[in-house]
């Protein structure tokens, strides 16, 4: 997330998530009407790492995290939780809505799916939980239409379904006790899907009117979803995980260089502090243990374990420097790498 979500009450929060590959402007008009229809005081985007249901691949996670980071520059109401990237493998919404729970305090939580995805979701894993714990929000789809009686619903949905109920309309379906609602919401028609825009960057037609300014700007400069798309190096991949776990536990006054043009042995520096000898022991230990986790590798030098007032990290091309604020003023490498900073 490029924010770590902050545990605070919260009335009503909605949650969708999706690989977003891209994020076009059929999600958006999906959430904007949402919001307006259940007064949210949020909605947290969550892209996933493998999607169980679909065969293909996602491109990258940090092109599609850097396109919603764009995104939600302009909405504030928008957040993104990364906890499915940072997991990997097979991202189960039931596991990703348990986590939420756990760090915030939600008196109401929706999950939003579309009509097509709601058809298919007694396939889920754990769908039962999914409904224990939260709201389901499903819009319309072009070519779809909402169920109109019991026997339209997903075949194992049939059994929640409160018998003495009929469904008159589908606006609000209730299930049974142990269970939340299903809400039906029609969207203005928008035929836009990801597969669509990546088809038709392939052909080099227009995309224009399919995306929100921001991220189609920001695929035309990376050539994304062309031949010509800048492939991302491991490197590159674990910047952006070591970034996200630096801003997960709080740390601070982070810096980020570019130093391939200067006679180092390595190509990427990045510096943050804590503040004490401590937290600078802790957050050396967090990180070993993450990247050994998600990436399988050690660092190739540990040095300032003793001291703990300054702790390098040295994982060949990036070196991660951990600093007790005093220490570091004293050697102050701002001040040698200020015009390699890169911004983030």
């Amino acid at each position: 997330m490029t924010q770590p979500l902050q545990p605070k009450k919260s009335n009503k929060i909605a949650v969708m998530g999706g690989s977003f590959d891209p994020f076009h402007l059929a999600h958006l008009n999906s959430l904007l009407t949402v919001k307006e229809c259940f007064k949210l005081d949020s909605i947290i985007l969550i892209p996933s790492f493998k999607t169980p249901l679909k065969n293909r691949k996602s491109s990258s996670s940090f092109h599609r995290l850097n396109m919603l980071k764009e995104l939600i520059k302009s909405y504030p109401f928008l957040q993104v939780d990364t906890q499915e990237l940072s997991r990997k493998g097979i991202s189960y919404t039931y596991i990703t809505i348990q986590e939420l729970l756990k760090k915030l305090e939600i008196e109401k939580l929706f999950f939003i799916m579309g009509l097509d995805q709601f058809y298919i979701f007694d396939q889920w894993k754990n769908y039962e939980d999914i409904l224990k714990k939260s709201h389901l929000i499903v819009t319309s789809r072009p070519g779809l239409i909402f169920p109109k009686k019991q026997s339209e619903l997903p075949k194992k949905l049939q059994r929640l379904f409160k018998k003495k109920e009929v469904l008159k309309s589908y606006q609000k379906l209730s299930l049974k006790q142990a269970y939340k609602d299903i809400f039906f919401v029609p969207l203005k028609d928008m035929d836009i899907s990801s597969s669509d825009i990546r088809k038709r960057i392939k052909k080099g037609q227009t995309i224009s009117h399919l995306l929100y300014k921001k991220i189609e700007s920001y695929i035309q400069k990376n050539k994304l979803y062309t031949k010509q798309e800048k492939s991302l190096s491991q490197t590159e991949t674990l910047i952006q995980f070591v970034l996200e776990e630096l801003k997960q536990k709080k740390a601070y006054d982070i810096k980020l260089y570019n130093l391939s043009s200067k006679p180092l042995a390595f190509s990427f520096g990045l510096i943050v502090s804590t503040s004490n000898t401590w937290q600078t022991k802790a957050l050396a230990k967090h990180l070993k243990k993450r990247i050994k986790t998600c990436f399988k590798i050690n660092p190739l030098n540990e040095e300032g374990k003793e001291s703990s007032s300054w702790i390098v990290l040295d994982y060949h091309d990036i070196v991660l420097h951990i600093f007790y604020d005093y220490t570091r003023n004293f050697y102050n490498l701002e001040e040698l790498w200020q015009s390699c900073e890169i911004k983030i």
